[in-house]
């Protein structure tokens, strides 16, 4: 079901949002799929044009956030069924469901809308609705009204000026009137209410050009608000022009490679999954897919608010919105536009900015009960005033009177200013959602703000999740030199066989194993093989779970030799067989524990039943180089770390000492639900946790803690789906975020207190003086306005917020990675990934 919002705006009528999140006829998500039409009939025209262009599925997700959410709006649902089109209706005789209290089926509502319709007041009231140009014109009325009697003080522009006073009321007025009507016979009090009764009260005391600046300022006021609004929700609409809304697709040719001469420019949302769309360079993509030809460098700052452009390579998920820097892709589509990446951010920052913070319910609870406080408050001003301190009802020119007083106290009574205090949440959720950090509610920014520990995941978030080679070396080589013990210095040159090397690139070049593609990456063409001499592989096999085992020769040399790349465990039985006890203890002595942290695989290789070369290949995860500085940022701010891994203690402590983690900070060896049983103690033991983890290992702790933030690649994942917040790890390590969300956090905590105590003060300091009547009404009018655009504006400074460098954290210089060298390769060859830091740990692991 599709549900498209036609709105009719309602000025005077704030709460009766018919398709607000609290409705549950129309449910939540209408909100999105919002259009704008100012008739029924345009209504139908507009749906009849989409219908043609096979628009309609699109049509109200990009729509939504084209234009701003009027939250004083009436919607009128239209509910579209994709089996049933031609019976799409829109309701005439009210809301859906009968969803909005001031339209429902109330015996008054049906009474006041049949008197409105009737009379013609709701069609004038329609028309004078508040728009720019009716302000526009107001703002010229009534400043004419106020002058001209000065300039020209005479009778007939006295009567003038009443009149331009009362166009004032009639543009101005009337809707809230009517809207007003609607509240009162629903027994709602609101800030609509006050300032309608305050205004039209005023008219009888002679004050009626102060009520005419009321209404104008008031007016004026919730526009700007609007437009504040519109500005915290931040820029999302920018997340959809980002993205091209034709794509060119093509198909495979006989020989499997793509066939251009069947190109074809079609829209996104026509594309099925599983077509192939090409992507040149300065295109951008239309939707998300995996790349299956091509490598090229992708802009992805639209996603994560990195302007760096990533490398991306066949086997690459690449978002939708992407900007092609150079190279041709081939991408195979993975979702339909409705569901890519930009749309799926959107959605959720919507709903997270739709997510009331508990600070809102409250008010929202209490808010109508202190309308009425106020409401019985002027009642009280204006009779009681008389009675205890004589001052007159009425009054006079030179002494206000009691009636005047309840009029200013009811006007700067209202909470206008406090009711739009949580606004600093939904620019904050919006500054979030522009670095790439998608929160589920404004809940979570509270949770963050009051968290004691962070518990993290190693790999995937501490670290880069994929194998790098970072030494070679001979253990045993037939010929001079007899058995090398290969140097410790991370240069091949010196401690490695180049021939090996090539066998291992051969073995290696047939396997899936992760550690094969660590290999070829590290000496294969785009590596840092150098002049390698060349070798043929003449037969394979692969033996599961212990590594790749052939035949191999170099070329134009003597007959072939046996060759095995994998595990140790195989690798020392290989050599128990060969009867070779000098290779077997050098083997142990290498790499029978006395380092910590390395994952190993061997190569042997025999020649005429006699070994020929023992080499030994150590491989690693790579420390993101953003993890340290992280780290350091998260423990300055007074929060306990832990370590939260799935390897062993051994990993796990060589990890910790790179990252400069106690001993005490450390868990190694845990199963999901042994990481499941650590988040319950840390919460025990010192309070709200904060989980960040990458794996669906991950899931069941990041739903147990009190905040769980994922890192992943979009929004949709396992882990992403446990999670409170998802942060998005298309450009750099997610955990460099995380300083950025904590302090996001803190400083939202801030403005909500500084918006209420600006606007409590505004209402204590104006409310008083009006009662004593030394505050005249146009500068209660003032204040009460002014501090609640100041509290919108001051709402509105998450969306700058840097976060502060860390103070008292101790810097830890990372260690230089262990390079890589190879013959005939120069000596600079480091430089791929400046910063990151090669992590080895202990494991035993198969090249198969």
């Amino acid at each position: 079901m599709t549900h498209i919002i036609i709105t009719r705006s309602h000025f005077g009528a704030p709460q009766s949002v018919c398709a607000s999140m609290t409705c549950r006829h129309s449910r939540r998500f209408c909100v999105h799929n919002l259009s704008y039409a100012p008739s029924v009939s345009q209504a139908h025209g507009k749906l009849a044009s989409l219908r043609s262009t096979k628009q309609l599925s699109a049509f109200p997700a990009r729509e939504a956030l084209r234009k701003p959410w009027r939250p004083r709006s009436c919607f009128r649902v239209l509910s579209h069924s994709a089996s049933e089109p031609a019976e799409s209706k829109v309701k005439e005789d009210g809301c859906v469901g009968s969803c909005c209290e001031a339209h429902g089926s109330r015996l008054g509502n049906k009474t006041l809308t049949a008197v409105f319709k009737y009379t013609g007041l709701q069609s004038l009231s329609d028309l004078l609705t508040s728009t720019r140009l009716t302000i526009c014109t107001a703002v010229a009325l009534f400043c004419s009204a106020l002058f001209l009697p000065l300039l020209f003080p005479c009778s007939a522009v006295y009567q003038a000026s009443t009149a331009l006073t009362v166009g004032v009321y009639a543009l101005l007025g009337l809707p809230g009137l009517i809207g007003v009507c609607y509240d009162v016979v629903a027994l709602r009090i609101n800030t609509h209410v006050l300032t309608m009764f305050a205004v039209f009260c005023l008219v009888p005391l002679g004050h009626a050009l102060e009520g005419a600046l009321l209404l104008l300022l008031f007016n004026l006021s919730h526009e700007l608000e609007d437009a504040l609004t519109v500005k915290a929700r931040g820029n999302l609409r920018a997340l959809f022009d980002s993205v091209p809304s034709k794509a060119t697709v093509l198909k495979l040719g006989p020989d499997g490679e793509p066939d251009f001469a069947t190109e074809q420019l079609v829209p996104a949302e026509d594309i099925a999954i599983g077509e192939l769309v090409a992507v040149r360079a300065g295109q951008e993509l239309a939707l998300d897919g995996v790349v299956i030809r091509g490598e090229a460098l992708l802009s992805m700052e639209h996603i994560t608010g990195e302007s760096v452009p990533q490398h991306c390579k066949v086997g690459d998920m690449v978002p939708a919105g992407a900007m092609n820097n150079d190279g041709l892709l081939i991408i195979r589509v993975a979702t339909i536009a409705a569901n890519s990446t930009p749309a799926r951010m959107a959605r959720l920052a919507r709903e997270a900015q739709e997510n009331k913070p508990r600070v809102q319910t409250i008010l929202e609870s209490i808010g109508s009960r202190y309308s009425q406080f106020v409401l019985v408050g002027t009642v009280a001003v204006a009779l009681l005033l008389p009675l205890l301190a004589g001052i007159p009802f009425l009054g006079s020119p030179g002494s206000p009177g009691s009636l005047y007083r309840a009029a200013c106290f009811l006007t700067t009574a209202a909470p206008c200013a406090i009711l739009m205090g949580p606004l600093v949440y939904v620019s904050s959720i919006a500054a979030a959602t522009q670095r790439g950090i998608l929160l589920k509610g404004a809940s979570v920014i509270d949770a963050l703000a009051g968290c004691r520990v962070a518990a993290l995941d190693k790999t995937g978030t501490l670290t880069t999740g994929a194998l790098t080679c970072n030494h070679a070396e001979d253990l045993w080589r037939e010929g001079p030199g007899g058995a090398r013990a290969g140097s410790r210095n991370g240069e091949l040159a010196a401690g490695a066989d180049p021939k090996a090397i090539s066998i291992v690139l051969a073995l290696s070049q047939v396997s899936l194993h992760p550690v094969s593609k660590a290999v070829v990456e590290a000496f294969g063409p785009n590596g840092d093989g150098g002049d390698l001499p060349a070798v043929q592989l003449e037969s394979h096999s692969v033996i599961p779970g212990r590594g790749v085992r052939g035949e191999c020769a170099a070329t134009g040399s003597s007959p072939p030799e046996k060759v095995f790349f994998g595990s140790q465990e195989h690798a020392e039985s290989l050599l128990k067989e060969l009867g070779h006890e000098a290779a077997l203890e050098a083997l142990r002595r290498s790499c029978g524990g006395t380092e910590t942290g390395k994952i190993i695989s061997l190569l042997v290789r025999e020649s005429g039943g006699k070994l020929a070369g023992l080499h030994v290949f150590r491989f690693g995860d790579r420390l993101h180089q953003s993890s340290h500085e992280a780290l350091n940022s998260i423990r300055s701010r007074g929060i306990k770390l832990a370590m939260l891994s799935g390897d062993n203690a051994e990993s796990a402590l060589a990890m910790a000492r790179r990252l400069g983690l106690q001993e005490g900070e450390i868990r190694g060896g845990l199963r999901p639900e042994d990481k499941l049983e650590q988040v319950e103690g840390l919460r025990q033991q010192h309070g709200p946790v904060l989980m960040i983890g990458d794996g669906i290992n991950d899931a069941p702790a990041l739903a147990a803690a009190d905040i769980g933030l994922a890192i992943a690649p979009t929004p949709s994942t396992t882990a992403a789906a446990a999670a409170d917040g998802v942060i998005l790890s298309g450009a750099g390590p997610g955990v460099s975020s995380v300083p950025f969300l904590l302090s996001l956090a803190g400083f939202t905590r801030k403005l909500v207190i500084q918006n209420f105590v600006l606007a409590g003060l505004a209402i204590l300091g104006s409310s008083l003086p009006a009662v004593a009547g030394v505050l005249p009404l146009w500068v209660g009018v003032a204040i009460h306005e002014g501090s609640t655009l100041l509290v919108a504006l001051n709402s509105l400074r998450p969306l700058m917020h840097r976060p502060p460098a860390p103070r008292g954290a101790k810097s830890a210089a990372p260690a230089p990675a262990e390079g890589l060298r190879s013959p005939g390769r120069r000596q600079a060859a480091d430089a791929d990934k400046p910063g990151d830091e090669a992590l080895v740990f202990q494991s035993t692991a198969a090249a198969s």
